[in-house]
């Protein structure tokens, strides 16, 4: 269940709780960044936890849960057995690690909202964090905001434009932690 992420949101409220009992912190502007599973590590969190007021998530495409198996390939030919594998894993792995499958990323983003996400997501159109990124935007759309960078590689934008990255990212989180 680790290598798949599944406890990740618990790590996450750990850290929150920490900066929140910090002095020099004001715990009404907590914001999580995640990088691909820190990504969907921090949309499982913030759909858990009100305390988190806003999520910048790259590179983003699903947590391994027959939920989040459309958000990428939902026309391809084969998804029948993406999903007969997924579940297969999905149910192996709850039994022999005594875990709950965590929620999956499209029902994350609808239980975040009106808290604000920006997605950021590389590669070229018709790619899978691409894809993923456009459906999780259409579950919440007033609450999604999306960001593609088509120059960018899998948690590349950061590297790709890296003064647009930091201006967008600020400027979102600005605007998201406002009071």
């Amino acid at each position: 269940a680790m290598d798949l992420g599944w406890h990740g949101d618990t790590d996450t409220a750990a850290a929150v709780s920490w900066l929140a009992s910090r002095p020099d912190v004001d715990a009404r502007r907590v914001a999580v960044v995640g990088l691909s599973m820190g990504g969907e590590e921090a949309l499982g969190a913030a759909a858990n936890d009100p305390r988190i007021r806003a999520v910048v998530a790259e590179g983003v495409s699903g947590r391994g849960v027959v939920a989040d198996e459309d958000l990428v390939l939902p026309d391809h030919p084969g998804r029948w057995m993406n999903i007969a594998q997924t579940w297969i894993q999905q149910h192996l792995t709850a039994l022999l690690a005594d875990a709950e499958p965590p929620r999956g990323l499209r029902n994350a983003v609808v239980a975040i909202a009106p808290r604000r996400v920006l997605l950021i997501t590389g590669g070229a159109a018709g790619g899978g964090e691409v894809s993923a990124g456009g459906r999780l935007r259409a579950a919440s759309p007033a609450s999604v905001t999306l960001w593609q960078v088509p120059d960018a590689p899998h948690t590349g934008g950061l590297t790709a434009r890296p003064r647009h990255w930091e201006a967008r990212v600020i400027a979102f989180l600005d605007q998201a932690l406002r009071p």
